[in-house]
């Protein structure tokens, strides 16, 4: 008798922007929309990715550099509403593992991850994602193989990148969730 492989998996319903004025912007409203959906409902998308892209200082060709994005999220999300920095906790760990992912996915927790060197490849990406930010919004573990599911704002839906070491390479996430304010 063939037993199937055990499938784990969790995926949260995060929104799903397209690319505009830079994929960490883009990203990171998704991500924001799904945590502070209370705070920012009467804000446009649009004018939310324009003024995280003024915040993190993204460049005119959407490059946004990876120590620009907690300040940048604070400083928009608290033009918003005053004292708003008492409700965000943004933190960047620099060599997110996939426990961590899981650990913050199971939270209920999406966040940013910003892959350097990455030769994982998706529809939109067959060369790779290269340096790439993304929406992190689950996992999937199929036997042996470990997946981060991602919203990458160039296709729509959910995509999975295989989170081994040889083709996803270095791994950062920007964790963005109410609570106290951090800058790390």
């Amino acid at each position: 008798m063939i037993t199937p492989l055990a499938v784990t998996k969790r995926i949260l319903k995060v929104p799903d922007y397209k690319w505009y004025k830079g994929c960490t912007p883009t990203s990171a409203a998704m991500v924001l929309r799904f945590s502070y959906e209370d705070l920012l409902e009467d804000i446009t998308t649009k004018t939310l990715i324009e003024d995280l892209a003024t915040a993190m200082k993204t460049n005119s060709s959407g490059g946004t550099r990876v120590y620009d994005i907690n300040l940048g999220i604070i400083e928009a999300i608290s033009n918003y509403e005053d004292g708003a920095n008492g409700r965000l906790y943004c933190e960047t760990d620099y060599s997110t593992t996939f426990a961590e992912l899981k650990t913050q996915i199971n939270g209920r927790f999406p966040f940013l991850v910003t892959v350097l060197n990455c030769t994982a490849t998706s529809p939109a990406y067959p060369d790779g994602f290269g340096n790439h930010t993304m929406a992190c919004v689950g996992y999937n573990i199929s036997g042996t193989s470990s997946y981060m599911v991602v919203h990458d704002t160039s296709v729509g839906g959910n995509v999975y990148v295989n989170y081994d070491g040889s083709v996803v390479g270095i791994v950062t996430g920007t964790y963005v969730r109410p609570g106290k304010t951090s800058q790390g």
